[in-house]
């Protein structure tokens, strides 16, 4: 489609679809220009009467807010997933929304957590008990409903892996097993064509750490084995453009808001995988040394066939272990 085409086509989309219509231009213009228009011509006399190709052009001048790479990758995430259905149900032969994400920048790095921090979350409803699992607001306020899928354990293996939560969160239950008598997790996307991983040196084995263990961690892969789940976190869902629980995370997002520990960017999940990481160094450990843990780096062929000699898998038991977080308090989440 050429550059006369995309714009007719966004401009037939009318008022209620103008950033819709953005997105679009974006592609006939070229990179930069979404981010020069202003968040809704609609609503600015400076705009009216104006093609969305002539707010663009004008908005240079007046210098309007624009809206962010984040906001256009949520409409076009949207637009994309009725693309897709179209192209399912033949309507088109291919979805034309497909690459046009746009990269989203960094405003701030990710904080790790302190110890008196984490004391704090794992102390609250998420962790020790809620009202009721059904909405966010009512896992806010304390009761007897003890959360134990996803949302609790993702959290705690990253804590004390320092994988990435979707990596965790798709974890097949045949994943989870003993090698050389030892418990180990496998990071890898065979399997049922729904799991993925960010590149190949993602593939690895995982020691599962003597902490989680303690927390039941083993036990709760038992229950899922006996219930006969192929995965190991059946309610772990992905949104539209394939995020493993995203929805989860923005609920994180806002919990960590409401117990006070997060003002602003900075903590999320991913706070417990740098934390991870800065454990092993306090432990005397060199990044070089544990990069693969991460899933940065050569990881070898076993991370891809999931099978480890055993003095290579000692050594990555020897790692593990040497997470800890001095002052941190689980006791109350050990199994009774």
């Amino acid at each position: 489609m050429g550059r006369g085409e995309w714009l007719n086509f966004a401009g037939s989309l009318g008022a209620a679809s103008d950033l819709l219509a953005l997105e679009l231009v974006e592609e006939a213009l070229g990179n930069g220009v979404v981010m020069a228009v202003a968040r809704s011509r609609r609503f600015n006399d400076k705009f009216e009467g104006m093609s969305i190709e002539q707010v663009v052009r004008h908005n240079e001048k007046v210098g309007k807010p624009t809206i962010t790479a984040r906001t256009v990758n949520r409409h076009l995430s949207s637009l994309g997933a009725f693309c897709k259905w179209l192209v399912n149900h033949g309507y088109l032969d291919q979805n034309p929304v497909d690459g046009m994400a746009l990269n989203k920048e960094k405003h701030s790095k990710t904080l790790t957590f302190s110890v008196e921090q984490m004391n704090t979350l794992f102390r609250s409803p998420l962790f020790s008990g809620c009202q009721s699992d059904a909405q966010p607001r009512f896992i806010r306020r304390p009761g007897n409903v003890l959360i134990r899928d996803h949302r609790y354990w993702v959290l705690l293996i990253m804590l004390f892996s320092g994988a990435r939560p979707g990596e965790i969160a798709q974890l097949a239950v045949s994943d989870v097993r003993q090698e050389h008598r030892q418990w180990i997790m496998h990071i890898t996307d065979d399997g049922d064509g729904n799991k993925s991983v960010k590149n190949d040196n993602s593939k690895r084995i995982l020691p599962v750490h003597d902490q989680l263990i303690e927390l039941g961690f083993v036990d709760y892969h038992t229950q899922m084995l006996e219930a006969g789940h192929d995965r190991l976190f059946p309610s772990a869902e992905r949104n539209a453009r394939g995020q493993m629980i995203a929805d989860f995370s923005r609920m994180f997002s806002r919990y960590l808001t409401d117990l006070g520990i997060k003002e602003g960017r900075g903590y999320s999940q991913y706070s417990f995988r740098h934390g991870a990481a800065d454990a092993l160094r306090r432990a005397g450990f060199l990044d070089q040394e544990f990069k693969f843990l991460m899933g940065h780096g050569d990881t070898s062929m076993t991370g891809r066939y999931g099978m480890m000699p055993q003095g290579m898998l000692e050594k990555r038991v020897e790692l593990i272990n040497a997470i800890a977080y001095p002052g941190l308090d689980l006791d109350h989440l050990k199994p009774r």
